[in-house]
């Protein structure tokens, strides 16, 4: 109890994962616990570790509490404590119990007024929420009054949902950023993975005696007038190693020829050191480069891992992490010979192959109310190219335990995995200029900042939920049936963690929709369709909800309730109010976005649709003029432009106006 650090490996967090791994208390550092505060720190820590999350706390307006914390969030919350604990003392008050309703409050106005996010602000309150509901379980001296915020339900972030803040990375990122992965995994692996071995077998064939290197090193500068180098901390620096392993001659040769002619001769550190090995992979019909450098595929001692190795690891984070719904931790954790392939059945030999992932998850398990470190055993379904992913990253170390393995061979942190992931994407975008490959290859800037590994689970929840037939779309893109994809599918073979994500993403899909919609008919805007009545009337009744959209329960209204299900179909430039009973889609619970029916009474249409398909309509005029199309095209996309204006025309014909009353009640 008295250790100034606490680390929380025994809870399944890496060692090196960032953010949470230890509790710090040392008051010698500026943001350790004040002095006076230790003891109170150490005991209301001991309960953050082995307590539940009181109840109190899911009672609470507007919770959204897990019974659990995780690791991460655990070294979080003391964080938060530690930055409580340090206010308290610049207000001179160094005992809890003296802590008063009105200094609480005062604390609500400094939190507020800090230069951070709605969600750290919250963040913040919900800490001392925390702490004062552990105080059952705490000393008299060391128990909090309630902050009247947690009666209140009082939120900094008005009307935001949801118990998951990770950002979804923008579909402008995720988009190019898989086409990549996918494109380094199943097209350039095989070149890097053969230049690798083709370099380590020349380094392991460097002969141990320290033969003269004058010969080959004047041979060299005479073809090409200077030695190649590596740029090194303290300037350029002959490329030994490279030398050595190309002409057969120590390196201990090398260095003393050059130390006695050290001034006589010029280096290039842009000098030609490509490797002898044959380039197979393409991308946009051209080869993704002319030749792998030695120095890209050689490890060098003291240097980190050479840049192709990172590159395959990169990739096999965003195709692993997206295409198998895991968390972080659990995806890091993965060992060597984690993929498991099920044949089909020998009475359907045409049948799916099915792919899973075998690891450890840790969150949320426990044996007789206490948490095991060890975790259990789990399996994750996913699709073949996150298998190819694995198999790549078992070839290019065989020793390692983890598959993602770190320098030291062990299990690779969250901090170093999104660094792998920042340089993937500032190489990728390199290659769009080198190549010079059309704009959409390039991997836009994030909108919520750098993309972490720990956006993943929650992007590709979104993509189902918000993309037309999401699912479908995934599982042939990764070249699988739709069987290892989707709502059930995929849930059942994720848990229940992926199901209620993607169940708080199609509420918040609902909720936005009807909230574009709302918003447009306050201003006037045409509708038409079948459905449009009741298009209008759905926009109406979501309205008082908008504002207040935070609990589970919430959650469960929106997508239970019929008032509040429209579904946008961008493919077929309309909205579905869906009723099952009028349904000409093969749809159950939901529509079937991919066999939409134009006859069918669920269709509305609103001007903002229309305004997208006039622009699909001149597109593809335009496209049909292009002398450079061979005419079967053309004829097509013509066809495509005809059947455009055929539905704009129908929305004129029988579109009207509806004006829904402003926030005030006036119309504007």
């Amino acid at each position: 109890m008295s250790a100034d650090e606490w680390p929380l490996a025994a809870l399944g967090v890496l060692a090196n994962t960032r953010g949470g791994q230890s509790l710090h208390f040392s008051p010698r550092r500026s943001e350790g616990v004040p002095a006076e505060y230790d003891a109170t720190a150490r005991r209301a820590a001991y309960l953050l570790i082995n307590r539940p999350t009181p109840a109190v706390l899911f009672n609470s307006r507007g919770s959204n509490a897990v019974e659990w914390l995780s690791a991460t969030s655990t070294g979080r919350e003391f964080e938060r404590w530690k930055r409580f604990f340090r206010w308290l003392a610049s207000e001179d008050v160094y005992v809890l119990s003296d802590v008063t309703p009105g200094l609480l409050e005062r604390f609500r106005l400094h939190v507020g007024a800090l230069k951070v996010k709605d969600r750290a602000k919250d963040a913040l309150l919900g800490c001392v929420s925390r702490l004062h509901a552990f105080g059952d379980e705490l000393p008299a001296a060391d128990r909090l009054p309630r902050p009247e915020w947690m009666d209140s339900g009082f939120r900094f972030r008005k009307g935001t949902a949801g118990p998951n803040l990770t950002s979804v990375i923008d579909p402008d990122t995720m988009d190019p950023l898989l086409i990549w992965a996918l494109a380094f995994i199943r097209d350039f692996a095989a070149d890097i993975l053969a230049a690798k071995a083709h370099v380590e077998q020349m380094i392991r064939d460097i002969p141990a005696d320290p033969s003269s290197a004058r010969p080959v090193l004047r041979q060299y500068l005479a073809e090409h007038g200077y030695l190649p180098a590596r740029q090194g901390p303290s300037g350029p620096r002959i490329a030994s190693l490279y030398l050595a392993a190309r002409y057969g001659i120590s390196r201990a040769a090398i260095s003393g020829a050059a130390t006695d002619w050290k001034g006589q001769f010029a280096v290039n550190v842009n000098a030609d050191t490509t490797v002898s090995v044959p380039i197979t992979g393409r991308i946009h019909d051209r080869q993704w480069t002319t030749g792998i450098d030695f120095h890209d595929v050689a490890k060098v001692s003291g240097g980190g891992p050479p840049i192709m190795v990172k590159l395959l690891q990169a990739a096999a984070l965003v195709v692993v992490g997206y295409l198998s719904g895991m968390r972080p931790h659990e995806m890091l954790l993965l060992e060597r010979g984690c993929v498991e392939v099920v044949p089909p059945p020998a009475d359907q030999p045409e049948g799916p192959i099915r792919y899973y992932l075998r690891g450890r998850v840790h969150k949320g398990v426990l044996a007789d109310g206490e948490r095991v470190p060890e975790g259990n055993e789990k399996r994750w379904g996913t699709v073949k190219p996150a298998a190819d992913a694995i198999a790549v990253l078992e070839a290019l170390d065989e020793e390692t335990r983890f598959v993602f393995a770190s320098e030291r061979r062990e299990a690779m942190g969250t901090q170093v995995a999104g660094d792998r992931i920042a340089e993937f994407i500032e190489y990728a975008n390199g290659m769009v200029a080198d190549l010079g490959l059309p704009d959409a290859y390039r991997i836009q800037e994030n909108a919520s900042g750098g993309v972490d590994v720990s956006a993943f689970r929650r992007t590709i929840a979104w993509h189902i939920e918000n993309q037309p037939g999401g699912d479908i779309a995934l599982a042939f893109q990764y070249e699988h049936a739709a069987t290892a994809l989707g709502r059930n599918g995929y849930a059942s073979a994720s848990g229940v963690g992926l199901q209620k994500m993607m169940g708080r993403e199609r509420a918040e899909a609902f909720l936005q929709l009807l909230e574009t919609v709302s918003d447009a008919l306050t201003t006037g805007l045409g509708v038409s369709g079948p459905a449009a009545d009741r298009l209008v009337a759905k926009a109406q009744a979501v309205r008082p909800l908008l504002a207040t959209f935070q609990s589970d329960k919430d959650e469960r209204r929106i997508l239970t309730d019929p008032a509040f299900q429209v579904y946008d179909n961008p493919h077929a430039y309309s909205l579905c109010v869906f009723n099952r009973s009028t349904a000409m889609c093969h749809g159950t619970d939901t529509p079937d976005r991919a066999d939409c029916k134009k006859s069918c009474a669920n269709h509305a249409r609103t001007d903002i649709q229309i305004s997208r398909l006039r622009e699909e309509e001149r597109r593809h005029m335009l496209e049909a003029q292009s002398p450079l199309l061979p005419e079967p095209l053309a004829i097509r996309l013509e066809q495509h432009a005809a059947e455009a204006r055929a539905t704009i025309a129908e929305h004129e014909r029988s579109r009207r106006i509806v004006m829904l009353p402003g926030e005030t009640g006036d119309a504007p």
